[in-house]
């Protein structure tokens, strides 16, 4: 398999998809890796008050202090959240 096939048929996933929305708000963006996707997660489920350590092993990460540091942006939008309800 060539390194560029998983990348491009993502593209064309999105693509395809995209095509059958007609609500421009409803389409989805171009997320430009793979990696991107996994970042994506991990911002979901910390926003959704996902256990930072329950995120961190499903990331691999040795420590909870390697997922906080990564993702300190989200954590922050997801306590604001917190104290405005």
């Amino acid at each position: 398999m060539n390194i560029s096939t998983p990348y491009l048929t993502f593209k064309n996933i999105i693509h395809k998809y995209n095509a059958t929305i007609e609500d421009k708000s409803l389409k989805m963006s171009n997320i430009s890796l793979l990696h991107g996707l996994r970042h994506t997660s991990t911002t979901l489920l910390i926003t959704d008050n996902a256990d930072v350590r329950t995120v961190s092993v499903r990331l691999g990460h040795a420590q909870t202090s390697t997922t906080m540091d990564i993702y300190t942006h989200s954590l922050k939008k997801s306590n604001k959240r917190q104290l405005l309800h």
